[in-house]
């Protein structure tokens, strides 16, 4: 080792410095430098909180107001040629009462609202809804009582052969007007009703084409033949009132 006071090497185990003499200060042993093992600082940041988005809310469009349900097209056509065929039916009449001196016939108070009534059928069905479905039904009401009226006028005449055909007229238009009647007023899905109305109406078509071959039988009057032609042209009329309704109370069930 070297002494510390002179730097002189001397012996390992010697007190004092042979060249200076000084004493021998224990060197303290030599470490090794110290290596602290600083693990790698991970910092730890916290997931960056974005601001709330909510989810995009889409604009819901307005409800839009129901609109009214109309009619088919084809019950106001029907009622149009309802009327026209009507009106043609009024000219073989007009020129029977003229040939019999009583033109002035015509104009009597239930030809008047027959006639208004035939007016009524394509009004009704083209300008106003289902809504008030009853309303269609008025032409057939009225009609039922003007042929109540006839029908029980009639009955003077017990037996006759008129008397009879205007009562199953009455019977058979009773139960067509009840018929549709029921079935604006409670709206049943079913298509009982209907199927039941177009069976009847095939009845009262087919009897009363049966009923008006009468006025054919009068070769003896010729001015019978304009009534005939008169009740054969109503009954086209008739027809396609007929039609009207049943395409209605089937329409009807779609509400």
């Amino acid at each position: 080792m070297f002494c510390t006071n002179c730097g002189n090497q001397i012996p390992d185990d010697a007190k004092f410095c042979t060249a200076c003499g000084a004493p021998v200060r224990a060197a303290s042993p030599v470490r090794a430098p110290q290596q602290t093992y600083q693990a790698p600082q991970q910092t730890y940041q916290a997931p960056q909180q974005t601001a709330y988005q909510a989810a995009p809310v889409y604009a819901v469009p307005a409800a839009k107001a129901k609109k009214a349900t109309k009619w088919p097209v084809s019950t106001g056509i029907m009622g149009i040629l309802h009327l026209l065929f009507y009106l043609v039916a009024m000219i073989p009449r007009f020129i029977y009462y003229q040939d019999m001196g009583v033109p002035a016939a015509m104009l009597s108070w239930s030809s008047i609202i027959y006639v208004i009534l035939a007016f009524a059928v394509p009004v009704l069905f083209f300008v106003h809804t289902k809504k008030i479905a009853i309303l269609t039904a008025i032409p057939m009401i009225v009609t039922l009582i003007l042929e109540g009226i006839s029908t029980f006028s009639s009955f003077r005449y017990l037996g006759s052969y008129d008397s009879l055909v205007s009562l199953l007229t009455f019977v058979l238009m009773f139960i067509l007007t009840a018929l549709y009647v029921i079935q604006m007023l409670a709206r049943p899905h079913s298509a009982a009703l209907p199927v039941i109305y177009l069976i009847f109406a095939i009845i009262t078509i087919v009897g009363t084409f049966i009923l008006n071959l009468r006025y054919f039988r009068y070769e003896y009057n010729s001015y019978m033949v304009y009534i005939a032609i008169s009740m054969l042209v109503i009954w086209f009329s008739d027809i396609f009132a007929y039609v009207a309704y049943i395409i209605a109370m089937f329409s009807s069930r779609k509400r």
